[in-house]
């Protein structure tokens, strides 16, 4: 070792480089590969606990379309059961958080969304813009998804309820970060993004 690294050591031989950075700590010093490890200070073991975002639009429109036009009913004469979407998406396993729904905002004496939260659903609902789209509900959930990923430092697994790609981006964090990723959606209902 030279002067220099012998002048970073403190008494019991461990490096003390208070204020630098490695490059200028080890910059000056040719022919020396310097590698740094740092210990993490939690654990990436997969936790298995489910986490939950459902694009309600995906079950209100696409979801009852397809019903509908499978059992000769009206759309209108059709109701989603969200506890029951809730343990099909579950299927045994233990939940990580509350499941999160956003949605476009209903007529004023709806009360469905009351009775979402009951089941314990995180509800978000949005106005829909002059083109009566739903970006702000996509915008959402995809950022929920995010949130989901740093909060929970340790990967589990994201449920995605949805029928088009404006997740890929949430969901490619999510995989890259060791997350398992199912998607839900109806088959003729989904849309590719540009």
């Amino acid at each position: 070792m030279s002067a220099h690294i012998d002048d970073m050591l403190n008494d019991k031989n461990k490096l003390v480089i208070p204020g630098l950075t490695i490059e200028e700590a080890f910059g000056d010093i040719k022919g020396v590969n310097v590698r740094v490890i740092v210990k993490a200070i939690f654990s990436r073991e997969p936790t298995g606990l489910v986490h939950i975002f459902v694009d309600n639009s995906n079950i209100e429109i696409e979801g009852k379309k397809l019903i509908s036009a499978l059992e000769s009913v009206y759309e209108n004469q059709l109701n989603i059961d969200y506890g029951r979407l809730l343990k099909t998406l579950l299927n045994g396993r233990q939940i990580g958080d509350d499941p999160v729904i956003v949605g476009s905002r209903p007529p004023p004496n709806d009360s469905i969304w009351r009775k979402i939260e009951d089941f314990g659903y995180r509800v978000s609902v949005f106005d829909k813009n002059y083109a009566f789209q739903e970006k702000k509900v996509d915008n959402e959930l995809g950022l929920s998804i995010s949130d989901a990923i740093q909060e929970y430092k340790r990967p589990g697994i994201i449920v995605l309820v949805a029928g088009d790609g404006d997740y890929r981006p949430a969901l490619t964090r999510a995989l890259l970060r060791d997350w398992i990723v199912e998607i839900w959606f109806w088959d003729h209902g989904k849309r590719q993004t540009p």
